[in-house]
């Protein structure tokens, strides 16, 4: 296995898989690799790994406290990956996960804003760019404008902090009363249009209106809608980083405002309206709905109140 990993790798690359999936796939092959070493007394070849292996590592995987069953599947998901890749490339024969069942796990609903938080997290960055106009500092305050045009296309529009990353300014189109954004290459290079409700358009023409004269200031040109302050393209890290910033303004915990945090807050509030599955499912991206059906899912607060309704005390 050791002398194939490189080349599953690679593989992986070409297939555009984010760089993150990569990575914890190569954590967790080499994970496997090393019990079998220490189990068997010698490094593991391809063709030597048996059904009874695998389940022999599920379970020593399900004795590691730390672990909880969606990681120990990730696990087993990189072995299956690696095996259906092997089978293609006329390695092995077979795929030894083949009928070995993932553990099963509870499932819980994705993080997202409630409605005191996303209003939290909105006036914070109204705010910050009100104090930098107010002491006369025109760069971070055109800065603030980007960054709140940014959150609405995550908290109003549900894309992906890479998608809005990679948009360029050919790729929103706005009219009087209506406003679209393209996602030329979401997940798995998916091509799909968003409709922009009111406030994803109010912000992402403020933006749009300032771009050109920041960039000039900044004597860059560039092809991306959203920039830094150079007018670098702006990268996924800067904007989890601008969320940490406001997160800490709000008083919100940073780890609860992130990118994916707001998507999810988009997909929950469409559901929490009556939306159907379909429409959401199209608007994220989705091609499975049962990916859209997490935000069926109630959350902790959800039950709370749904119990709370029945109480007769005051």
């Amino acid at each position: 296995m050791q002398t194939t990993l490189p080349q599953f790798l690679a593989h992986l690359a070409t297939t555009d898989r984010a760089h993150l999936t990569i990575k914890n796939y190569s954590s967790d092959l080499k994970a496997f690799m090393a019990w079998f070493e220490t189990t068997q007394g010698h490094a593991p070849k391809i063709t030597m790994i048996t059904p009874l292996d695998i389940r022999e590592y599920r379970r020593h995987l399900s004795q590691i406290k730390q672990l909880k069953p969606a990681s120990i599947n990730r696990h087993l998901a990189a072995l299956r990956s690696y095996f259906n890749w092997a089978i293609e490339a006329n390695k092995v024969a077979s795929n030894p996960l083949h009928g070995i069942k993932l553990m099963r796990q509870p499932v819980h609903a994705p993080r997202w804003l409630t409605r005191p938080e996303a209003y939290a997290l909105l006036r914070a960055a109204a705010e910050i760019e009100q104090l930098a106009e107010a002491k006369g500092l025109t760069a971070s305050a055109e800065l603030a404008c980007r960054d709140q045009a940014i959150i609405a296309l995550m908290l109003h529009a549900g894309l992906r902090v890479s998608e809005v990353c990679a948009l360029q300014p050919r790729d929103v189109t706005m009219t009087a009363r209506s406003g679209w954004v393209v996602v030329r290459f979401g997940k798995g290079r998916k091509y799909r249009e968003v409709p922009l409700n009111v406030d994803a358009r109010k912000a992402v023409q403020r933006w749009l209106e300032i771009q050109p004269e920041f960039l000039k200031k900044g004597e860059a040109t560039t092809k991306w809608l959203f920039v830094g302050q150079r007018g670098e393209p702006l990268q996924p890290r800067a904007v989890q980083r601008m969320l940490e910033k406001l997160a800490h303004v709000a008083h919100l915990e940073a780890k609860t405002v992130t990118p994916h945090t707001l998507r999810h807050t988009f997909g929950k509030n469409l559901v929490d309206t009556g939306t159907p599955l379909n429409q959401v499912a199209m608007l994220l991206g989705h091609d499975n709905l049962n990916t859209t059906a997490i935000y069926t899912t109630p959350s902790a607060t959800d039950l709370s109140q749904a119990v709370d309704k029945i109480a007769w005390a005051d």
